[in-house]
């Protein structure tokens, strides 16, 4: 839903929050760290080609949710890794989602394709676990990203 008085958009899924667009608050963070990354981490590869990095217990079990991986970020061309949070060295992003997930690794994931199959869902078309809304938010993000982190 989108309130025209305010600017603010409210998204349902799967966590609630109220999101300005361009606005980088508490909730966006939220929202893009706690279940939305993987849409982020697509827009972003889109527009800069980066390859996506996942944060993965190294068991290769499913997490509580149903998910076999903790966090999506792409990586940049110096190795760097990117997500709403912003730059990220390998150590600092593997301890950051191992406080979520006990034993974590950095993996990577070949295409969109593969992405798709991790996640269980699919990002687009008949079968778009998103909302138009929440792909044109996503979108201005990962556009923002790359321009502040893109080299």
């Amino acid at each position: 839903n989108w309130d025209k008085e305010d600017g603010t958009v409210r998204v349902d899924t799967p966590w609630r929050a109220d999101l300005i667009p361009g606005v980088l608050d508490e909730e966006a963070l939220n929202w893009y760290t706690r279940g939305n990354c993987v849409l982020l981490a697509v827009y972003l590869h889109r527009l800069s080609g980066w390859p996506f990095m996942i944060v993965a217990p190294d068991d290769k079990q499913e997490l509580e949710n149903g998910c076999r991986m903790a966090h999506t970020l792409c990586r940049r061309p110096d190795g760097l890794l990117v997500d709403i949070e912003g730059v990220h060295s390998e150590k600092d992003a593997l301890a950051a989602w191992s406080r979520d997930v006990p034993s974590v690794e950095l993996e990577g994931v070949a295409d969109e394709e593969a992405l798709r199959s991790i996640v269980g869902g699919d990002f687009d078309g008949e079968n778009d676990m998103f909302t138009e809304l929440e792909h044109a938010l996503t979108e201005d993000f990962a556009y923002r990203l790359w321009q502040t982190y893109g080299e």
